[in-house]
Order: structure tokens, then C-alpha cells, then sequence
């Protein structure tokens, strides 16, 4: 899955450029951070995939054992002025 991700792209759209891509939880300026990185490579990560067991479906949805595979991404959203929640 890690190899898939356009890191760069979810820090413009999800984040507004607000911030830097990481490969970890751990903030990349924090001196604990792994600062290795992974190389995006989509034909690994469908090879990856497919020997997982997570085969694409007709519609393009990965499936395994009849579940679809579904992922979360959690973000922190920005307040905008005028904001009442």
C-alpha cells in the first residue's frame, strides 16, 4: 500500500500545501523521524497486492475473501473564518 501513495499530492489536496510529506506517523522534523522514505512504485505495489490476495474487481475495487478494501485517511481540519462548529 505505502508504495501506491502520492504523498506530495494528499499534503496539496487533504492538507492545502500545508505541510510536508512523510513516511511515518512520527513528524518528519522530529529527530526520531525515519527519514529513509518510500519509493512510489504502483507495479509493486499491484504485484504486492495481488499476491495479498486483494484482486481487482470488474469495477476496478480490490477485493478479498468478498470485502472490499477500503482505506481511512485521517487528517486535521483547518477552521476557516466564519466557522460556527
Amino acid at each position: 500500500m505505502a508504495r501506491s501513495i502520492d504523498r506530495e499530492r494528499i499534503v496539496q489536496v487533504a492538507l492545502a500545501g500545508y505541510g510536508r510529506p512523510a513516511s511515518s506517523p512520527v513528524p518528519p522534523d522530529s529527530p526520531l523521524a525515519w527519514h529513509g522514505g518510500v519509493q512510489r512504485d504502483i507495479a509493486d505495489a499491484d504485484r504486492l497486492l495481488d499476491a495479498a490476495g486483494w484482486r481487482r474487481g470488474a469495477d476496478g475495487v480490490r477485493v478479498r475473501d468478498g470485502k472490499r478494501f477500503e482505506v481511512e485517511l485521517l487528517s486535521v481540519r483547518r477552521r476557516l473564518h466564519g466557522d460556527d462548529d
